[in-house]
């Protein structure tokens, strides 16, 4: 079953790597990417996720947090990006996390937009600060 499942192309194998120490460069470009798209209504852009943890094993899909001026500048933000050819996925987990793509499977961006103090927002920079503070931890 799980051979049929594979070869009609419903799943895909997720890649994942050693850490690569170029991930930081290639969010710094990303962040100068979305910072010119999203010109004028960004607060900050973040790095989150594995590929933002030095030594960490990652999917290499650059993940980025965009924290918008306030929250109504969100339908904005979605509408510059789906301009810019980011695919939208919305608001998946009805956590004020707006989610957009680029590339295929385990590769390309994962950029979430969303307001100021958003919870889930505030747990991923924690989460990320602990794991970059403790490499014990990220390794294990």
């Amino acid at each position: 079953m799980t051979g049929d499942l594979m070869r009609t192309g419903k799943y895909r194998a997720i890649v994942v790597l050693d850490y690569d120490p170029a991930w930081p460069t290639e969010f710094e470009e990303v962040k100068v990417k979305l910072g010119g798209l999203l010109d004028g209504i960004v607060a900050d852009i973040v790095h989150i996720g594995s590929t933002s943890v030095p030594g960490m094993c990652a999917k290499p899909k650059i993940d980025v947090d965009v924290v918008l001026k306030s929250e109504e500048l969100i339908p904005q933000g979605i509408e510059r990006l789906k301009l810019a050819g980011y695919t939208y996925h919305g608001n998946k987990y009805n956590d004020g996390m707006w989610a957009f793509t680029t590339g295929r499977g385990s590769f390309g961006e994962r950029v979430y937009l969303c307001a100021p103090g958003t919870p889930t927002h505030q747990k991923r920079l924690f989460f990320r600060d602990y794991l970059q503070g403790h490499p014990e931890d990220a390794a294990a």
